[in-house]
């Protein structure tokens, strides 16, 4: 979308909520939704998820401002392509051309790649994982830990390798890294840099 917040005008309740002032020309206030106000994600996701409709999410989906569409063929594409443009020109909303990518084989999307043979992370996002220094703080391992979460879905019994980890961010626990820490440290590590691709589950062989 372009400038996606901007796209949805608030209620004039609301204006006094958005003010601020600029030095020397005096106060302002947003007619529309700006950036950063703490309601605005979940605004516009219920927009977009109206804008979208159930009866498109089969093969349409969005999150916030970013919008998939997925299809078997290239003329099915196209015709899923044209609805959905036509949902977004009847919600008088605008794209960013330039932002915008169409009948790809593969995208990235939210830090993993999703193409025609299943999903896998994103070598871009895990790349910095593979230098990761073991974390001296609590703070550098919910940072460690907040990333490795994002791709646990990748990563056999990730729970139970991450225990070790995990047992340090409890309230109360003394940070203090020992072997078990490092194995799961290197153990995830090492994971991440060979994380499986996501296959979609097949029904045809099951009984």
């Amino acid at each position: 979308m372009s400038a996606g917040y901007h796209q949805v005008p608030q209620h004039e309740d609301s204006y006094e909520y958005t003010a601020f002032t600029v030095p020397g020309l005096g106060l302002y206030e947003w007619l529309r939704m700006p950036f950063g106000i703490s309601g605005g994600p979940a605004t516009f996701q219920e927009l977009m998820d109206r804008v979208i409709g159930p009866d498109l999410e089969p093969f349409a989906f969005s999150y916030l401002d970013d919008i998939i569409i997925v299809s078997s063929t290239f003329a099915e594409h196209l015709e899923k392509l044209e609805l959905v443009l036509k949902r977004i020109a009847d919600a008088n909303l605008t794209i960013n051309r330039e932002k915008s990518f169409f009948c790809q084989a593969s995208i990235k999307f939210l830090g993993v790649i999703v193409y025609h043979e299943g999903i896998r992370p994103d070598p871009d996002k895990t790349a910095p994982m593979a230098n990761f220094p073991a974390p001296k703080t609590l703070k550098q391992l919910r940072r460690f830990l907040g990333m490795a979460f994002w791709y646990r879905k990748f990563l056999e019994n990730f729970a139970t390798i991450a225990e070790p980890l995990t047992r340090l961010t409890r309230k109360g626990e003394k940070f203090t890294w020992a072997e078990d820490q490092q194995n799961s440290f290197e153990i995830i590590r090492d994971m991440l840099a060979t994380a499986p691709v996501l296959n979609q589950r097949s029904f045809e062989h099951e009984s």
